[in-house]
């Protein structure tokens, strides 16, 4: 899915499609990813349901030297960079999952985009990728988004917000935060599985608790 933004989700593993919500508020689907290296090697977990880790003490970091910036993420996780679009302003991808969901439709995951950044303020730039799912603007990101917050993350102010991909009900979990004066960072939790939501959930207030920018 296409959908680190307003309109769907885009995400692709291998030659297998999969579902990621990155920031352009449709869903679409394409092939074809690469991996980063992370500081620890993931290892499948062998369950269908995984438990969030104890302490992020344990987990491996991603550390990202093009875009300077390092985040923790789930012991036996895989982290997974994906395709931007620099034509909409979404530069690059990345999603976090358990690896028993690589070659199937995931029930959630985490994800972060990375877009240009082409506004003052973090809010100033959610309200200008916002718009009604019938706007054509390329860069509309966002479906009205709902819940703004101002936030920290990562010692610098934020917006942490909600909003819901066009062709979906489920709601996306996001924050936006200014990656120096050239980027807008997004990292955004989403679970069509009630029962994993606890769990994407916990991860993710630990992986935003460990941004570096």
């Amino acid at each position: 899915m296409r959908g680190w933004g307003g309109r769907s989700g885009w995400s692709v593993i291998l030659v297998v499609v999969v579902a990621s919500v990155t920031g352009c508020g449709r869903v679409t689907e394409g092939a074809g990813t690469t991996s980063p290296t992370p500081q620890q090697s993931a290892m499948p977990s062998g369950t269908s349901s995984p438990s969030a880790s104890p302490t992020s003490t344990q987990w491996p970091v991603y550390s990202d030297a093009t875009y300077h910036f390092s985040v923790s993420y789930p012991t036996g996780f895989t982290f997974q960079t994906e395709h931007g679009d620099p034509a909409s302003g979404l530069v690059q991808a990345f999603r976090t999952f358990d690896p028993i969901y690589l070659n199937t439709y995931p029930p959630g995951q985490i994800e972060i985009a990375i877009y240009a950044r082409d506004a003052t303020t973090t809010a100033e730039w959610i309200t200008k990728h916002s718009a009604p799912a019938s706007s054509t603007d390329p860069k509309r990101y966002w479906s009205p988004v709902s819940n703004e917050t101002s936030v920290t993350i990562a010692g610098t102010s934020g917006v942490s917000f909600d909003w819901v991909p066009d062709t979906w009900t489920t709601p996306v979990h996001s924050t936006a935060v200014l990656l120096g004066t050239g980027y807008v960072l997004v990292l955004q939790w989403w679970s069509k599985d009630p029962a994993y939501e606890s769990t994407l959930k916990a991860d993710y207030s630990q992986m935003a608790s460990d941004l570096q920018v």
